[in-house]
């Protein structure tokens, strides 16, 4: 289903929030506003999804941001609004760093306990504080098909906006040695959920999505201090391989666009099958 708006996403620079961001431009949407805290790889990213873009009138920018400082959060959200007409009516957090530590518990090192969750969750929370006020500040919106008799509703509310934010499958399993990111992306979930109760009767829907390992420049990093790991990763997967970041985006937009109106507050494991042997 093609649909046109405006998109926000963080992490836009690489791996599944670039994928994101090609995946808006391909699915018609009107603009995207890519953004990252490394802000070359922002623009190369908002440059390139000028090659996959299906609306004739499509936008990009990009925007460098640190998703820990709260005024940096906000000067992502006013220079969207500025610049891409006034709406952000999709926002998609990617912003994220990995955990390659092995601290168990009883030697856990609080200083990189610290970032990993700033990071990973405190970004979280501040992107979602931010971007939730511009958006209940927006009127809400109907979509209506371009070939109504095609289709079987003639039109269905968008409401205010629509918020995806990336966990992980460690978001509902446990890594031994690895209590920084574990816990990050646990709060994730919780954070989603609440924020979907509270957003609700303002019309903003918020999921979350859990992809299973994914071949991004993320993972790639890890693969290079552990050579087997790949290997490791696709034999513990039932699917037998890494996710690709396109086919992670690809439902993330789905979420976003008016075949999933009716979803908040869900959950989408995105894992190839990982986690339905893993006591889950």
């Amino acid at each position: 289903m093609l649909l046109s708006g405006v998109a926000l996403v963080t992490g836009g620079g690489s791996g599944i929030g670039q994928e994101v961001a090609f995946a808006f431009a391909e699915s018609r949407y009107k603009a995207v506003a890519v953004a990252d805290i490394n802000e070359e790889n922002a623009q190369k990213s908002a440059e390139e999804s000028k090659k996959y873009a299906m609306n004739p009138a499509y936008q990009s920018i990009a925007i460098k941001m640190d998703v820990v400082d709260e005024e940096s959060v906000q000067n992502m959200v006013d220079t969207t609004l500025e610049t891409l007409g006034g709406r952000i009516d999709y926002f998609v957090n990617c912003a994220g760093v990995p955990s390659m530590s092995n601290f168990p518990i009883s030697d856990m090192n609080l200083e990189h306990f610290d970032r990993v969750v700033r990071i990973n969750l405190y970004g979280a929370v501040n992107c979602l504080k931010v971007v939730s006020r511009a958006m209940r500040s927006q009127e809400p919106i109907t979509f209506t098909p371009e070939t109504p008799r095609l289709r079987r509703y003639p039109a269905r509310p968008l409401g205010r906006g629509s918020m995806v934010n990336s966990g992980s499958v460690s978001s509902i399993m446990a890594s031994p040695g690895n209590p920084a990111y574990t816990a990050a992306k646990h709060a994730i979930l919780g954070l989603t959920r609440v924020a979907a109760l509270d957003l609700a009767g303002d019309l903003i829907r918020v999921n979350a999505v859990l992809p299973g390992a994914t071949d991004t420049p993320m993972l790639a990093d890890t693969m290079a201090m552990i050579p087997e790991f790949r290997q490791q990763l696709a034999a513990a997967t039932p699917a037998s391989r890494l996710a690709t970041a396109d086919e992670i985006a690809d439902t993330i937009v789905h979420i976003c666009n008016p075949s999933a109106t009716y979803m908040t507050g869900a959950v989408v494991v995105i894992d190839g099958g990982l986690t339905l042997s893993a006591g889950r």
